[in-house]
């Protein structure tokens, strides 16, 4: 399998990312589970092409594919 045929991989540990979800009133949540869903569902290639989705590459942090949607 390609790199970019790879299915997205979550990781939701980050403190950041966890402390900004905990602050989101409950309709913000869902809307951030529903793209987290659909983001879990697609290939790399699929994330580059979704018109849907507002994203940066985060290159502040170590690892491939690091992505921050905005």
């Amino acid at each position: 399998m390609s790199g970019n045929d790879a299915k997205v991989l979550l990781d939701l540990n980050f403190p950041d990312f966890q402390s900004d979800l905990f602050d989101l009133d409950a309709s913000e949540v869902k809307k951030v589970l529903k793209t987290l869903k659909k983001v879990k569902g697609l290939t790399w290639n699929d994330v580059f092409r979704d018109r849907g989705l507002n994203w940066e590459e985060v290159k502040s942090m170590p690892g491939e594919g690091v992505l921050n949607f905005v």
